[in-house]
């Protein structure tokens, strides 16, 4: 969950800010040192360096895959939107995700995932979890 990595990220770096602020005698700051933008920044562009995949990913341009995700700004976890980049790592989940395009390609519409055998793929993982489960001695055969 990115959206929720941005904010433990945001919230840790906020605490560092505040507990050196608190070691030199200063009163708290306003404001991290990091910001939204950067955060955002994070799990798009510099996540598509990390991999060594920024020429096809991380970010939109011409002759890049087009991945996009768009959120449902009018549900109440984002309504009212101010400033678009402070929203989306600040108060968005993947609950928003509307639309996910891979590669110019929509896999879900209507917070849907659009995948074929679905239904099919989700019973492999949970036949696989059970397995895994009843190999440690976690799950009995009962």
């Amino acid at each position: 969950d990115m959206f929720g990595a941005m904010r433990l990220t945001m919230s840790t770096q906020r605490n560092i800010d505040n507990l050196a602020a608190l070691g030199r005698g200063e009163k708290l700051p306003d404001t991290a040192t990091i910001t939204c933008r950067e955060a955002l920044e994070w799990v798009t562009v510099n996540g598509a360096r990390m991999m060594g995949m920024e020429n096809s990913i991380g970010s939109i341009a011409t002759g890049k895959q087009a991945d996009l995700i768009l959120l449902r700004c009018g549900d109440l976890n984002m309504f009212p939107v101010t400033n678009a980049i402070s929203s989306v790592v600040r108060q968005a989940t993947a609950g928003n995700v509307d639309t996910v395009m891979v590669a110019g390609r929509i896999v879900k519409r209507d917070g849907k995932l659009l995948f074929a055998e679905l239904a099919e793929k989700k019973n492999a993982l949970l036949e696989s979890g059970r397995r895994i489960l009843s190999d440690v001695g976690l799950l009995s055969d009962a």
